[in-house]
């Protein structure tokens, strides 16, 4: 299911997430998942992406928004040979590769951009 995410980027255990603005009641990271036009780098400023196709660039810390979509549950098992399957069919189409630690939910993140983090993003 596509729709607009938006949120604060942050790492946790090493993996890029969206957490909820601030003022919003809490839920866990929303661990994402970007596609292959996205680039991750690091700067004088710090760690930042940029979509190859539109030139947009986000930094952590930002309040962000895209469109996205949460992705299959069978990605937030444990372990098995489905999850491994599904893991491996989305690891070949998308970047980072799913990292074991960051459990969960996932989902798709795409032409994102920053934006004031108090307006509802466009």
């Amino acid at each position: 299911m596509a729709a607009g995410l938006f949120g604060r980027l942050v790492l946790v255990n090493g993996c890029l997430a969206l957490v909820p603005p601030d003022g919003v009641d809490a839920r866990p990271p929303t661990y994402l998942i970007f596609h292959q036009d996205a680039v991750i780098d690091r700067d004088a400023h710090g760690l930042y992406l940029r979509e190859e196709g539109s030139g947009s660039a986000i930094r952590v810390g930002e309040p962000v928004s895209g469109g996205g979509g949460f992705l299959s549950p069978a990605l937030e098992a444990s372990a098995g040979p489905e999850r491994d399957a599904q893991r491996a069919w989305l690891n070949a189409r998308v970047t980072p590769n799913l990292p074991s630690r960051c459990r969960g939910p996932y989902a798709s993140f795409h032409s994102f951009r920053a934006w004031d983090g108090r307006t509802y993003p466009p």
